[in-house]
């Protein structure tokens, strides 16, 4: 009798347990966006910092999400993001985004969505305007960086109305990334001066500001 009511227990329990994961609705979407990034680097053996703007850039994204009730869903969420500097025409930056995420749906009007997590990116950016008079080339010249590294960033969005299929949005991303070593080459007039690898720790602030749709599933 024990071991009878034992059985129905565990299955009365596994039959719940199934219904309630068959009954999770999915709440992914598909997203493309346009944006403009800014990128601040820095050395851990010096106190300069190079900037450079980029524009424009190029996103494609992805939340899965799980429905936990009317208003939150939970999941993960990847990106991968492509910038080209202004003054760069031979190379492109690429980042991959990806880590656990959530929402929080207002209705029928907006949805939140934020993820965070593991970034990748290889890196070229163009440092500021060195002037001639005090260069060693007596000619005005940028230092361009190049680099592959890893770190975290953050992805936070606005969808608009999110029941239809297709909503617009704007979004938020903050991505640092880090790298032992990497290589930097002068540039003036369009021609490369100098150039060197340098085995020492370079950092890499990335702002991005984009607008986009999302296609929900």
């Amino acid at each position: 009798m024990k071991k009878l009511i034992t059985g129905i227990a565990v299955a009365m329990a596994t039959a719940l347990i199934g219904s309630a994961a068959f009954a999770i609705e999915y709440d992914g979407d598909v997203q493309v966006n346009l944006g403009i990034r800014i990128t601040s680097l820095s050395s851990d053996e010096s106190d300069e910092t190079d900037g450079s703007a980029s524009f424009p850039t190029f996103g494609i994204e992805n939340y899965n999400l799980f429905k936990l009730n009317d208003i939150f869903s939970a999941g993960f969420m990847e990106s991968i993001n492509f910038g080209t500097p202004i003054f760069i025409d031979d190379d492109t930056s690429i980042k991959f985004l990806v880590g656990p995420a959530a929402s929080a749906k207002l209705g029928s009007i907006v949805k939140f969505q934020a993820g965070a997590g593991l970034a990748i990116a290889k890196v070229k950016a163009q440092g500021e305007k060195q002037e001639g008079d005090s260069s060693p080339f007596h000619a005005d010249y940028y230092d361009e960086y190049s680099f592959t590294g890893i770190g975290f960033g953050l992805d936070l969005q606005a969808k608009f109305l999110p029941q239809s299929k297709i909503s617009p949005l704007v979004g938020f991303r903050y991505t640092y990334i880090t790298s032992g070593k990497y290589d930097v080459k002068a540039t003036a007039h369009d021609e490369t001066v100098a150039e060197a690898s340098v085995d020492e720790t370079i950092n890499a602030n990335f702002i991005n500001v984009y607008l986009g749709a999302s296609y929900n599933f």
